[in-house]
């Protein structure tokens, strides 16, 4: 491998890429036979990260170097971005009007389903109302009728009261039907503009296939021109980023969604364990005062069969025993609850009396019948502790999942403008390149008449404008401050979307600065 250039520079090397040129001459070995076979590449001008693409693209020909050049694949360099961006011009100007023309098309396809839903549902009430509307009309014309409906009472209608009366039934049923034609009129009006929203919503999901095509093709293209580290272009980096790291933040959203709604699960199959043990304790207690034993009476009141603790063992015992099985059910699910969203808190105390401290038991630590009462006295109110923080946790959890719905509606029109700011810094690159290439051109005349006389001007420090363009087309080595150019970029990206994820929802904060303590990933 050849460790220098050539001593002869290359005619078409300019100032600017004089140490750029034949890229495959310098990392192989086999350019002697290669050169008879294929032409040398045409002039370019490497700026930005064309050098680190061409030294790639040269690497991974080196590896097959036992190949002949005429069919490696894979060329010996990629032209710079700006003359990429010359081909792309017209293509990418097409699409962007293209696109300019439909306007948002998804944007306006939300907003009217939105209006479906609403005028849907006004249409659903005024129909409830309408019919309510002609069953008070009927009414009132039944009643008006029914006054008039013999000669008898046409006769007693022309006197005193009876007369207001009548009139006063039918000014009501008149007004009732002047309301209900005035609605029927507004249901009308709803159903028509519901009729033209769906015409619309068609419209645009015809136009939506159009958009989404060309939405793609120019995204494929900008992903083309302008995909990793620009160091060129350092904005077109940053709205990258941003980006970037707002799509791995929707990841995260997306993950903490589904990790609520599992802990929430689980919260609710603990609820009915807790419900059997509070059960099972309380029928305990009542077998206990039933027992006279809360009351201290149960040697007072048969002094022939109530002389041992066995009974009140033998009633408890089995109640105790199912208790003490469901509770380890229970703080088994809360377990995996709070493993799944740290978030919940820790459940209170619960203890239940042990089997082998039971009255009558041989052990010096065993309680009397007075005690195994307290035991389970304390044993329900604890129960009931859990029942009241079980059904907290529970109301808790459904109110980050509301914040996290929120959020999540939000960040996708977060996601939208930030997508929408990367084409806009794009589209104005170039822009700016296709405008400076043709200024350029029309130049090109002045700068051959003027060149012999600039060569003919000494200068103190030997070739100050090619030291200048050198200096303006420099890779950015440092890891700041482009964020896409870091040798940790992935830990980088993921800290700044979990900062960010903190600031838009309630995280648990790691005990140290390492964010790899909260499993992120469900």
């Amino acid at each position: 491998m050849k460790a220098q250039r050539p001593n002869r520079p290359r005619v078409h090397s300019g100032a600017r890429n004089a140490m750029f040129d034949d890229v495959d001459d310098l990392l192989r070995d086999d350019t002697a036979n290669d050169s008879k076979q294929t032409p040398s590449p045409p002039p370019f001008t490497v700026a930005g990260s064309a050098l680190a693409t061409a030294a790639t693209l040269a690497l991974e020909n080196l590896n097959r170097s036992g190949v002949a050049a005429s069919e490696r694949s894979v060329p010996a360099y990629q032209p710079p971005l700006r003359q990429r961006i010359a081909d792309f011009y017209q293509r990418h100007t097409t699409l962007i009007e293209a696109i300019k023309d439909l306007g948002d098309v998804p944007a306006k396809l939300e907003q009217t389903q939105h209006d479906i839903f609403a005028v849907t549902g006004k249409v659903k009430s005024q129909e409830v109302r309408l019919k309510t509307l002609q069953i008070f009309t009927q009414e009132l014309r039944d009643a008006h009728h029914k006054m008039g409906s013999s000669m008898t009472k046409r006769l007693m209608n022309k006197r005193g009261n009876r007369a207001r009366l009548v009139i006063q039934a039918h000014n009501d049923a008149e007004k009732a039907a002047v309301q209900q034609a005035a609605h029927e009129a507004e249901l009308e009006s709803s159903k028509f503009l519901l009729s033209c929203k769906y015409e619309r919503k068609v419209e645009l999901e015809r136009d939506l296939i159009d958009y989404s095509a060309l939405s793609n093709e120019l995204d494929k293209i900008d992903d083309t021109l302008f995909d990793g580290a620009t160091p060129e272009f350092v904005q077109d980096d940053y709205a990258e980023w941003e980006v970037k790291v707002w799509l791995q933040v929707q990841l995260f959203m997306a993950a903490e969604t589904n990790r609520e709604k599992r802990a929430r699960q689980m919260l609710k199959d603990a609820s009915p364990i807790l419900v059997s043990i509070i059960k099972d304790v309380q029928t305990a207690l009542q077998h206990c005062i039933d027992a006279g034993v809360a009351s201290n009476q149960k040697y007072s009141k048969n002094l022939v069969s109530n002389t041992t603790p066995k009974s009140t063992v033998k009633g408890t015992q089995p109640l105790v025993l199912r208790a003490k099985t469901s509770s380890g059910k229970f703080f088994t699910t809360l377990a995996k609850a709070r493993g799944s969203q740290m978030l919940v808190e820790r459940p209170p105390e619960f203890k239940l009396i042990e089997l082998h401290l039971m009255p009558g038991s041989k052990n010096p630590k065993a309680v009397d019948e007075r005690g195994l009462h307290k035991s389970l006295e304390t044993s329900y109110a604890q129960a009931k502790t859990l029942d009241s923080y079980l059904k907290r946790e529970i109301a808790a959890s459904l109110e980050r999942q509301k914040k996290l719905t929120a959020e999540t509606a939000k960040l996708h029109g977060t996601m939208r403008s930030a997508k929408q700011h990367l084409r806009d810094v794009r589209r104005r690159i170039i822009q700016s390149v296709v405008a400076e290439e043709r200024s350029e051109g029309t130049g090109a005349q002045r700068t051959s008449t003027n060149y012999n006389h600039a060569e003919e001007r000494p200068t103190s420090d030997g070739n100050p404008s090619s030291s200048k363009e050198q200096r303006n087309f420099a890779l950015p080595l440092q890891d700041a401050p482009n964020p896409m150019i870091s040798t940790h970029f992935q830990e980088n990206l993921r800290k700044e979307a979990l900062s960010r994820l903190r600031k838009l929802v309630a995280l648990p904060e790691p005990e140290s600065d390492d964010d790899n303590l909260y499993p992120v990933i469900a």
